[in-house]
């Protein structure tokens, strides 16, 4: 990506982070007391993820799950519906009732707002991994991935991205080979439909009955 488009696209991240400063830091008050009524733990979910040129950072979300809910992921390995180094379970044992409902419609991930603000994360981008779930030494062992992660890891992570609206097999296959695509193609446009995409999708999930089932479908299907 050109400086140019850096720098345009540091901008839009900015004025938009700005916009949804305020509206975010009370919504994350009254879901932080929701959080809190229904189950013990703290309000917000923090996890070591990949940045730009896989710099770690550490990534916020609302906790959809009970508090020891990372200790218990090895008892479920075997149950992973996703390929790859994802995760990805339809029913997860581990969430809270209030959780399942924010990682529905994908309101767990409004603190990653503050990320956006840090400069670690960018609205529209490759999601972050987990540095615990990549493996280099088995991914260098298929080079045309391991390729296309070199060419994702060019750009700061996103909250949504090409892989999040566009549906498929969930597999870490096709998460790089539209990550390339998005990287490769990068537009301001492209970022603005995206985003838009991801919001209609949030509205979908806030007001399924405004929309057909077939439509009712939200981005957290791909959540790792």
């Amino acid at each position: 990506m050109s400086l140019f488009y850096n720098f345009l696209k540091s901008i839009f991240d900015l004025v938009i982070a700005l916009v949804l400063l305020v509206p975010a830091v009370l919504f994350s008050i009254v879901i932080g007391v929701i959080i809190k009524l229904e189950s013990h733990g703290p309000v917000f979910f923090k996890q070591k993820r990949f940045g730009k040129n896989n710099k770690p950072f550490v990534m916020y979300k609302f906790r959809t799950m009970v508090k020891d809910a990372e200790e218990q992921r090895e008892s479920l390995e075997q149950k992973n519906e996703a390929k790859g180094f994802l995760f990805k379970l339809t029913a997860d044992p581990r969430e809270t009732k209030f959780g399942r409902k924010l990682r529905n419609i994908g309101l767990d991930e409004v603190p990653q707002v503050f990320n956006v603000l840090k400069g670690e994360m960018s609205f529209v981008g490759p999601r972050p991994l987990p540095i615990n779930d990549v493996d280099f030494e088995k991914l260098k062992k298929s080079p045309d991935q391991y390729r296309q992660w070199e060419i994702r890891k060019r750009m700061r992570p996103g909250i949504t991205g090409l892989w999040q609206v566009n549906p498929g097999d969930h597999s870490f296959g096709e998460m790089l080979s539209l990550d390339e695509k998005y990287v490769t193609d990068y537009s301001i446009i492209s970022d603005l439909i995206i985003f838009l995409k991801t919001a209609m999708m949030a509205v979908r999930g806030i007001l399924p009955r405004l929309f057909s089932k077939k439509d009712n479908k939200f981005i957290a299907e791909k959540k790792v």
